[in-house]
């Protein structure tokens, strides 16, 4: 299961993005397995957004993934910065493009 993640305006123009697919190994036992409040409801066969009032809570999770997943450590440090700017811009979303 991988993702495009970009980060996009209201009309759906890409302001910055991840650069590489970022993929989660056994996602379903791994956000069942522990306490994601927003990974969970990542869809790997489609798109999910995520706005700027939910950027922290998203921040938070990929902090546990990353402590959990090493191998993506790289990845997910960028998709971390890439949801950091997404912080102070109200109408910008990170989007995941599912499979």
């Amino acid at each position: 299961m991988s993702w495009t993640v970009l980060k996009e305006d209201e009309n759906g123009n890409v302001l910055d993005s991840s650069l590489d697919e970022f993929s989660i190994k056994n996602l379903e036992f791994l956000l069942k397995s522990n306490n994601f409040t927003l990974l969970q409801y990542l869809n790997p066969f489609g798109d999910t957004t995520f706005n700027s009032n939910q950027i922290d809570d998203l921040i938070s999770d990929l902090i546990l993934l990353k402590s959990l997943k090493s191998d993506n450590s790289k990845k997910i440090e960028k998709i971390i910065e890439v949801a950091e700017s997404c912080k102070n811009d109200v109408h910008s979303y990170l989007k995941f493009y599912g499979d």
